[in-house]
C-alpha cells in the first residue's frame, strides 16, 4: 500500500514537534536544577561571616576600654551580660569562643559574670590573623613626652620593653616568654616584636604616638596571635 507525500509530511512535522518539545522540556527541567543547585551553593556561602562582616559585628557590640591611666587601652571590649557564656558571647561576635578565652589569656571559661569585661579579637586585614587592638591616649602620650623630655633613657624608648611590660595576658603571652625586636622604623615611628614559646608565636605592633626617633616613648598598637 502507498503512502501519500501529504501522510509522510504530517507524520514529520508531529515527530519533529514531539522530538522538540521532549528537547525543550529536558533542557528546562536541567536549567532549573543546576539553578537550583547554584543557590543552594550561594546560600550555604553566604551563611558563613566573612571577616569583615565579623569585624563589622565586633565593632557595633563592643566599646573601646576605660583608659584607667594607661596610654593605651583594648579598642573592643564587650561586657558580659546576665547568663551569657564564651560560646554564646562568640556565635553574637562570629568569632570562637576559643579565641576569645585565648585572646583574653583565660584559664577557666567559666570565671566570666554579668559585667565581666572581655576583649574581642578581630581579623587582620593585612595578615588574617587575629589581632587585639589598642587605643591610644593622645593626651596621656602628651604627659610621658613632658616626664620624659630630659631623660637620655627609659624603658618606654625601647619597644621591646614596653612589650614586655604590657603585653600579658593577651593571647595568653607571658614576660618570661623570648622577646626579639623584629623591626623598627624610626622615621616612622613603628615597630614590631616577636613574643614566642614552645607553644606560643604573638607579634605585636607598637607606634610613637607623639615623638618619632629615640627618644620618642612606644605604646601598644596591636597584640597578633600568630599560634598554630
Amino acid at each position: 500500500m502507498s503512502v501519500s507525500p501529504l501522510t509522510v509530511f504530517v507524520v514529520l512535522v508531529v515527530f519533529g514537534f514531539l522530538s522538540g518539545s521532549t528537547i525543550y522540556f529536558y533542557n528546562r527541567s536541567q536549567s532549573e536544577t543546576v539553578k537550583q543547585k547554584n543557590a543552594e551553593a550561594t546560600f550555604q556561602a553566604e551563611s558563613l561571616p566573612s571577616p569583615a562582616e565579623t569585624s563589622s559585628k565586633v565593632d557595633e557590640l563592643t566599646a573601646p576600654a576605660e583608659p584607667r591611666g594607661r596610654l593605651s587601652y583594648p579598642a573592643n571590649v564587650y561586657k558580659v551580660q546576665a547568663k551569657e557564656s564564651l560560646f554564646t558571647i562568640g556565635e553574637k561576635m562570629g568569632v570562637s569562643w576559643q579565641t576569645i578565652k585565648s585572646a583574653n589569656g583565660l584559664k577557666d571559661e567559666n570565671v566570666i559574670q554579668a559585667d565581666f569585661p572581655l576583649v574581642i579579637p578581630k581579623v587582620s586585614k593585612e595578615t588574617d590573623y587575629f589581632r587585639v587592638n589598642f587605643v591610644v591616649d593622645e593626651a596621656k602620650a602628651s604627659e610621658l613626652n613632658r616626664e620624659l623630655r630630659d631623660k637620655e633613657s627609659s624603658e618606654w624608648y625601647d619597644p621591646v620593653e614596653v612589650a614586655k611590660k604590657h603585653v600579658e595576658p593577651y593571647f595568653n603571652a607571658l614576660k618570661t616568654d623570648v622577646f626579639s625586636l623584629v623591626e623598627a622604623d624610626l622615621s616612622k615611628g613603628t615597630a614590631l616584636v616577636e613574643v614566642k614559646s614552645e607553644t606560643r608565636l604573638i607579634y605585636v605592633g607598637l607606634i610613637q604616638p607623639k615623638i618619632k626617633g629615640k627618644k620618642g616613648l612606644w605604646a601598644l598598637y596591636y597584640v597578633e596571635d600568630r599560634s598554630k
